[in-house]
């Protein structure tokens, strides 16, 4: 059964974003995004919407025109 989490953000702090969880148990997304600054939630997107991202972030890159190719890593 998943556990569900609660967000909230404080409006006169900017940047402030609290995590809890609804339970004692906390999800390991939780513990990855305070722990490691970033979290991974597998099938929160259909992949083709994610791929749209992707494809636009690359376009974005390559608009600074600093040699980006998202083919080539040595350029990220």
């Amino acid at each position: 059964m998943p556990i569900s989490t609660q967000t909230s953000t404080n409006t006169t702090a900017p940047a402030i974003l609290k995590l809890r969880a609804s339970t004692e148990a906390e999800p390991n997304h939780i513990r990855q995004l305070r722990e490691q600054g970033y979290a991974v939630v597998k099938n929160v997107l259909p992949q083709s919407t994610a791929q749209g991202y992707v494809a636009r972030a690359n376009e974005w890159l390559q608009s600074f025109e600093r040699g980006f190719d998202p083919k080539d890593k040595s350029t990220w």
